[in-house]
Formats: structure tokens, C-alpha cells, sequence
């Protein structure tokens, strides 16, 4: 039989080179792709947590600017009329409540994340209803904080900047009502103001931090 012509044999040789023009390529996408599938809770992790920052950004903000028109009207700088405050308490608990939403959000897609993999998580319930259960609420969210971010390296003190700053900042709220008095007002509001930026400083490490080593980067 004879062999293949010295024409078939230079096309054969030709046609299984490897033309550079076609050369398997690296698909980023689909490296995108399984990098998602493997952490299905990535994106609305992520989302939860640009949320309770940006929410826990608003209430400093509502609360140190409503706490400065305050100390202007002690010192009698600014006049506020009753409506005026109304309003600004108004705003200040719009500002924590949207706070608390976000932020309990956030927390239930770190607790839905942990507890795929089988870590010790907290009850919904605790997430949620903590914060408003009364002398339960100073330290019940704590709890469930530190469960959710018990596997983040490091986190304890930042943890620990975030609640005390935050008790330290209601406590000097409510003392106002309690006690009474322009001196005593002025020293809760500023001093509450001053609080809740650290406590909203450590929040946004907190949540970055916990963030990144649940889902990745956010």
C-alpha cells in the first residue's frame, strides 16, 4: 500500500500546528465566574455592608449636626423654635432606625454565610429584636456581634471601640432627659456626638474587616 504523497504530508504537518492566532486563551471571565460560585453570599453580603456603612455614616452625621444646633441654642446662638426641635429629634430617630436596619441586615447575611458552614451563629431573633428589648439591649447585640465575627483575626478590640464608644455615646443622650439642666445638656450632647463617631469608626472596620473574611473583599 502505498504511503501518503509528500503533498498530504506537509498539509497534515501543517494543519496540527498550533497557529499562535488561535492559541487557547485565559478566560477571566470564567475565572470570575467560579470565583462568585464559590461564595454565593459574596454579592449581597456586600451589599448589606456598603448599606449598614453608609446608614451608620447618616446617623453620626444627623446626630453631631443636630447635636451642635443644640448647643447653639443653649448658648443661645441659634433660636429653635418647638417644631424645630421636633424635627431634629425627628431626624435622629429616622437616622437610627434606618442605623439598626442596616445594620441588623448585615449582620443576618454574615449569620446566613456562617451557619452554611456549619459555625455557631446566633438566633434571628437576637440580630434583630436585641436592640430594642430594654436593659437586654446594652449588651444583647454585643453578643450577637461577637459570635458573627468570632473568626475575624484581630477583631476584639476594634469590637470592643465599637460598643463602648456606642453605650458611652446613649448613656450621655439620655442623661440629658434624666438630669436635666443646660450645663448637663450641653456636656450629653457633645459628648454623645464625639461617642458615636468612634463607636461609627470601629462600626465601618468592624464590618469591612468581617466582611472580607466571610466573602472576600467588598
Amino acid at each position: 500500500m502505498a504511503g501518503p504523497s509528500m503533498a498530504e504530508a506537509v498539509w497534515t504537518q501543517e494543519d496540527t500546528m498550533a497557529d499562535p492566532d488561535e492559541a487557547p486563551q485565559h478566560d477571566e471571565t470564567n475565572d470570575a465566574t467560579s470565583a462568585g460560585a464559590q461564595s454565593p453570599a459574596a454579592a449581597p453580603l456586600a451589599v448589606a455592608a456598603r448599606q449598614a456603612r453608609t446608614w451608620t455614616g447618616v446617623y453620626t452625621a444627623v446626630v453631631a449636626a443636630s447635636a451642635a444646633l443644640l448647643v447653639a441654642y443653649l448658648f443661645g446662638v441659634v433660636p429653635l423654635t418647638p417644631d424645630t426641635l421636633l424635627t431634629i429629634y425627628a431626624a435622629i430617630g429616622v437616622g437610627a432606625v434606618m442605623g439598626w436596619m442596616r445594620l441588623a441586615a448585615w449582620m443576618g447575611q454574615v449569620r446566613t454565610a456562617l451557619a452554611a458552614r456549619g459555625a455557631q451563629v446566633p438566633p434571628p431573633w437576637q440580630i434583630w429584636l436585641s436592640w430594642l428589648i430594654p436593659v437586654y439591649a446594652w449588651f444583647g447585640p454585643f453578643q450577637a456581634m461577637r459570635l458573627l465575627t468570632a473568626g475575624v483575626e484581630g477583631i476584639a478590640p476594634v469590637r470592643s471601640r465599637w460598643w463602648g464608644s456606642f453605650i458611652i455615646a446613649g448613656f450621655l443622650w439620655f442623661q440629658v432627659y434624666l438630669l436635666g439642666g443646660a450645663a448637663l445638656a450641653m456636656i450629653g450632647f457633645a459628648g454623645s456626638a464625639v461617642s458615636l463617631f468612634f463607636s461609627s469608626r470601629a462600626l465601618r472596620e468592624l464590618i469591612a474587616r468581617t466582611t472580607e473574611s466571610v466573602a472576600g473583599p467588598a
